[in-house]
């Protein structure tokens, strides 16, 4: 339960959605990360699920990490061009 627990704590941002916990998260748990990570593909469903879990975690934090890079980078340039 504690190596359960230490995951949920590091990768607290993949789990959560802008600091609140997401609905559909909550509804699906591993089932939407697996989802995620075949891009929705239901047939690399199984080969995600054969990952190291650690390995799948850091993948998706790093991409949520880019993602809000990325929005952030493009609220910026909208603000700056009104």
């Amino acid at each position: 339960m504690s190596y359960r627990r230490g995951i949920s704590e590091r990768y607290a941002s993949v789990f959560t959605s802008e600091g609140d916990e997401s609905e559909v998260g909550n509804k699906w748990g591993w089932y939407g990360i697996i989802h995620s990570l075949a891009d929705g593909d239901l047939l690399k469903m199984d080969a995600v699920t054969l990952i190291y879990i650690e390995e799948a975690l850091t993948f998706l934090a790093y991409e949520k990490d880019v993602g809000m890079s990325d929005k952030i980078n493009i609220d910026a340039n909208s603000r700056r061009y009104k």
